[in-house]
């Protein structure tokens, strides 16, 4: 048989070979109007033009194909059963359809298995059962050649993976016993030998994207050319064909292996890609399994695709696991000035945490690089140093199309970037200054961090050895020609530097996990910088409004005080010292006097104000369970019972009024008892400030409350509705602020500095709730609804063991 040259492996019309395999028939069809027309036989079939397969085929089978050919026009590969031919032959017929008028049908002899299919299927029940026990790739990897060997019947059964680089290696074998014989250049057993990508061309392995199982039951069979019988000299696909021919490059190569038949399923990976095959050979005679076998040897490869890719997602996961388990303190580090979580469990040191981060990961070193201005890169374990890292982050800048191009070499051993996402190699200048201590970066995985920056993961080149099936660089063929396939499998050494291990899918879904908690705690980080931003500017405006007050409202009775003071000692100085003080004079004096006292008494008010403005809400202790009706009734008490300038305004505005608290009734829950008080004093004032001096006051108070329960915040929320003077509505989103007093009816008769809302919404935003307010849809009177949070319960007893459990709860609201 001649030899092909392995360098036309990957240009030869592998597709449409015009070669058929032996030991079938193979029948071209189109479909013709209401008939079909047989267009291209193979030479076996005896053929001649204008044959149909009416005068092929017995009456049933013609009856049959007319029934499958007429059934849609999907793409798909028929089962027809046993078929006789008009010379009475019995064929194991397949009809593969292509999705037009054209199809295939395909006549093979009547394997033995095909009468005794239950002991297939127990054998492939078997197979199902050992792949899906199996908690290790190699186990389950060795437990379905096993099985696909036990179906299938062939000597050697192979599970060979596909490595980076489209090399492959045998990590799993069943061999038969007595099945080889001592030969040079043919090893007893290829477990863990590589074999080059030459040795399955690119187009061969496309071509398992359309035909899963490749057959060939006699590798020293001559092929018999495939005619056209229509007068066109079109070649035929025979992509999906089972009966193609083979190149006979391919058959020399079995010969070489001294392999008489194989036949190879492709395993494909979670994605559909292919991840390896199946190789069986067959080791001194011919051996041809039919359809039913080499569907049951193809559902055993896909039930290792499924369990491989659970094992791999486990592995994944479990990665995964110990990544967030060690998140908060691992990104308080390469995140700069972000904090660890509060509220969380004790986190590991950050020595700990890095350890565990690299292993998760499967790298020696990583470094995050936000090309953020102020933002100077960081890195666990001995990665470059900043210089370095700044000049490759700008090249990949350059230069990388896509988020996550990767290396596995040096830059001297060629460092081609998996996905081909970077052209060329990274250049000798860079390559010489990534280093981690003394040993080159080979290991390069880099993905693109939101906004701006890459992560980088690091691996060395290690020094490895590869045993190869035979030398991957010289072919050594039996003929004349160099570039014929290899002579030799023998096992052949070669050690390589300047590669890492290359990465995989689950190091990239892992790294891109890592980034994605990279990214929100950047989000975090800005967002944290915004509140702080915000929480700056609003204090700057109190601080504002307070310098306005103290300059307004606090030097008017510091002016009296002043100016009455001198007018008093200037009344004493001209008093005589030996006559008493006239009558008039000492009334004069005692007013005075009075009006110095009162001024006094109202600064006193003032500061005591701003005092509780600034010590509101800034801690609650909710260790006590808070009745809200016995509160409000608390706080009303205290209106009633305060100060003579307070006293008496809500003597006479309570004189008649009616105070609704009844819809308080029943609602109790973890509360600072003191500061809620102050929030119904205030609201309480409220009203009787800016009540309407025409109709009694009225004020009615409801409240309602969420579930709550196990794992969920329990809301309680009060309104309170007055009928005073009102305000405009368009003043609502301002009523909160500090010192803010807005114009009514009522506005000669309130005193004060127009703190009280402002701390009622500090000492309800410390409970985890708001505060809004509105204006009835009576038009009268003013409506303020605020809610309080009672935390989940477990919240509350993990706070009360904590050092400080009056803050620990708040925070926790």
């Amino acid at each position: 048989m001649p030899e092909a040259p392995l360098s036309l492996c990957d240009v030869e019309p592998i597709h449409s070979p015009g070669l058929v395999q032996p030991h079938g028939i193979l029948l071209a069809l189109q479909r013709r109007r209401d008939t079909l027309a047989i267009i291209a036989a193979s030479a076996n079939a005896g053929c001649e033009p204008a044959t149909s397969p009416a005068a092929y085929l017995d009456a049933d089978a013609q009856a049959l194909l007319e029934q499958a050919m007429a059934a849609g026009t999907a793409a798909s590969d028929l089962p027809l059963g046993i078929l006789r031919d008009a010379h009475d032959r019995e064929w194991d017929a397949t009809l593969r359809r292509d999705g037009t008028d054209h199809a295939l049908l395909e006549l093979e002899p009547v394997a033995p298995a095909a009468s005794d299919p239950r002991r297939l299927l127990e054998r492939l029940n078997r197979g199902l059962a050992a792949i899906q026990l199996q908690t290790e790739h190699a186990v389950a990897c060795r437990a379905a050649v096993a099985a696909v060997s036990e179906v299938s019947g062939f000597d050697r059964v192979m599970a060979y993976r596909l490595l980076e680089g489209s090399s492959g290696e045998v990590i799993a074998e069943t061999l038969q016993p007595g099945a080889t014989q001592p030969a040079e250049g043919r090893p007893d057993s290829y477990l863990g030998l590589r074999f080059p990508a030459s040795d399955i061309p690119v187009q061969a392995r496309a071509l398992y994207n359309s035909a899963a199982i490749r057959l060939i039951p006699d590798a020293r069979a001559e092929p018999v050319p495939l005619l056209r019988l229509d007068g066109s000299d079109a070649a035929v696909d025979l992509s999906r064909a089972v009966l193609r021919g083979v190149a006979p490059v391919h058959l020399t190569y079995l010969a070489n292996m001294g392999v008489r038949a194989s036949m190879s399923i492709a395993i494909r990976d979670g994605k559909g890609g292919l991840w390896g095959l199946f190789a069986c050979h067959h080791l001194q005679e011919p051996l041809h399994v039919g359809p039913e076998v080499r569907l049951a040897a193809e559902i055993l490869a896909r039930a290792l695709s499924w369990r491989l890719s659970e094992l791999d997602a486990a592995i994944v996961e479990t990665r995964l696991a110990r990544l967030r388990a060690v998140a908060p303190a691992l990104l308080a580090d390469l995140v700069p000035a972000l904090p660890a979580a509060a509220g969380t469990a004790v986190q590991p040191d950050l020595a700990t945490a890095a350890a565990v981060a690299l292993g998760a990961c499967e790298a020696t070193a990583i470094a995050a690089c936000p090309r953020t201005p102020g933002l100077e890169p960081t890195r666990l374990g001995a990665a470059p140093g900043d210089a370095a890292l700044v000049l490759l982050c700008t090249w990949l800048d350059d230069r990388a199309a896509a988020d996550s191009p990767a290396s596995d070499r040096s830059a001297s051993a060629g460092c081609r970037l998996r996905t081909n996402a970077l052209p060329g190699m990274l250049p000798p200048s860079l390559a010489s200054v990534l280093l981690m201590g003394d040993v080159p970066v080979c290991g390069l995985l880099a993905i693109r961090l939101p906004g701006a920056g890459w992560l980088l993961l690091l691996r060395p080149g290690l020094r490895r050895v590869v045993i190869w099936a035979g030398n991957p660089d010289k072919a050594g063929g039996a003929g004349p020609d160099p570039l014929s396939p290899r002579a030799s499998f023998a096992a052949w050494t070669q050690e390589v530097d300047g590669l890492s291990e290359p990465w995989s899918e689950a190091d990239v879904t892992v790294a891109l996990a890592l980034r994605d908690m990279i990214g929100e705690a950047l989000l975090d980080r800005a967002a944290g910088i915004a509140r702080g931003n915000e929480e700056l500017r609003r204090r700057s405006e109190e601080t504002r409004f307070f310098a306005d007050a103290a300059a307004h409202d606090l030097s008017e009775p510091l002016w009296q005080i002043q100016v009455l003071s001198e007018v008093i000692g200037e009344g004493l100085e001209d008093l005589p010292a030996d006559l008493p003080p006239p009558p008039a004079m000492v009334a004069d004096l005692r007013q005075m006097t009075q009006s110095v006292l009162g001024s006094a008494t109202r600064m006193q008010a003032m500061i005591a104000e701003l005092s509780r403005l600034a010590v509101a809400g800034h801690q609650a202790d909710r260790s006590q369970r808070v009745a809200l009706r016995e509160v409000a009734a608390e706080a009303l008490e205290d209106i009633r019972q305060g100060p003579p300038q307070t006293r008496e305004p809500a003597a006479a505005a309570l004189a008649g009024a009616s105070i609704v608290l009844d819809g308080l009734d029943g609602i109790v829950l973890h509360a600072d008892r003191a500061q809620v008080r102050r929030v119904f004093q205030n609201l309480f004032s409220n009203a009787i400030k800016y009540r309407d001096p025409e109709r009694p006051l009225t004020v009615v108070f409801e409240a309602s409350q969420s579930p709550g329960g196990p794992g969920a915040d329990r809301i309680v929320q009060v309104e309170v509705v007055d009928n005073g003077v009102g305000f405009d509505p368009a003043h609502a989103p301002r009523l909160f602020e500090p010192f803010r007093r807005f114009p009514n009816r009522a506005a000669a008769a309130t005193p004060g500095l127009g703190l009280g809302l402002a701390i009622c919404q500090r000492i309800v935003a410390v409970h985890g709730g708001t505060i809004t307010a509105s204006v009835p849809a009576s038009g009268t009177g003013a409506r303020f609804r605020f809610t309080l949070v009672e935390p989940d319960p477990a919240k509350l007893e993990e706070a009360a063991g904590a050092p400080d459990s009056a803050r620990t709860l708040g925070d926790a609201a």
